[in-house]
């Protein structure tokens, strides 16, 4: 409890503890994956729609055009994953980029060898946000015309997550 009787953790008696107070969660947080293969046009550079959320604590993820919002009164230092995995298409330049409310931040790239294995390319990111800003991934790739970036029914293979960094 703090100074004020308010509960700041609470016990279930069996070791699985709660935090109640949200000066100690990492929140917002959300995780978003891709279930569908996703059509990725050639030499363009488009977002990623992870269309399907395993968690969003705060709702401040959407599936329909792929941007995490920062809602109202929660910003601060930000902590953001991803990896994206190629079809089964290679010899291609595959980049992917963290995007801020729509400009490129960090540029991430997998140069495609000539074998048939599918690659992966992945990275982390840390920022500060304000309130209404947006995260975005975005993919590109040379292949000559437009490939998938492979869906899967878990939450492994092509993933966006983001949670709110507390005591930064």
């Amino acid at each position: 409890k703090d100074f004020n009787n308010n509960d700041i953790m609470t016990s279930d008696g069996s070791g699985n503890v709660t935090p109640n107070a949200s000066g100690i969660k990492n929140t917002p947080a959300f995780h978003a994956y891709v279930s569908s293969n996703q059509s990725i046009a050639n030499a363009t550079f488009q977002t990623v729609i992870f269309g399907t959320e395993y968690f969003d604590t705060d709702s401040a993820y959407n599936v329909s055009d792929g941007k995490f919002t920062v809602p109202t009164g929660e910003g601060g230092k930000y902590l953001f994953t991803f990896n994206l995995r190629r079809g089964d298409w290679h010899s291609a330049r595959f980049i992917a980029v963290f995007a801020k409310n729509g400009t490129d931040i960090s540029y991430f790239e997998n140069a495609a060898d000539a074998s048939s294995n599918r690659g992966s390319i992945g990275g982390s990111m840390s920022m500060d946000l304000s309130a209404t800003d947006y995260i975005t991934i975005k993919c590109y790739q040379t292949n000559g015309s437009s490939q998938n970036i492979s869906g899967a029914t878990n939450q492994s293979s092509n993933f966006f997550t983001g949670m709110k960094l507390i005591g930064a």
